[in-house]
């Protein structure tokens, strides 16, 4: 039962702080650095913006560079810092798993 409690414990802690909002696919507008989420070929990427290209953008996937036409993007989300997800989701987490350890370590052997 402990096991359970710390991998929901983990779950829960590790749920995104971050808040993707739509956005316009346009290398002028885009913010070196930022995070992006990108849309091609029905395939969602989680993305860093780089640089751009005479009609792609350049982006880093997982840390190798990836070229992108503008053409194959159907749509772009720009990932934003969320306090509010971060105030309500943390204590939440913490009570939970607290609550989850403190219950859920009880011996319930019936015979």
């Amino acid at each position: 039962m402990k096991k359970i409690c710390l991998l929901l414990g983990i779950t829960l802690l590790l749920q995104s702080c971050y808040s993707y909002k739509k956005v316009e696919v346009n290398p002028k507008t885009m913010v070196l650095g930022q995070t992006y989420k990108i849309e091609r070929n029905h395939k969602t990427s989680k993305v860093i913006y780089s640089s751009n290209a005479d009609s792609a953008i350049v982006v880093l996937k997982h840390g190798v560079a990836e070229r992108i036409p503008l053409k194959e993007i159907t749509s772009a989300r720009e990932g934003k810092f969320s306090l509010a997800k971060t105030l309500v989701w943390v204590p939440i987490a913490i009570i939970g798993i607290t609550v989850l350890f403190i219950y859920g370590t009880g011996d319930y052997d019936s015979e």
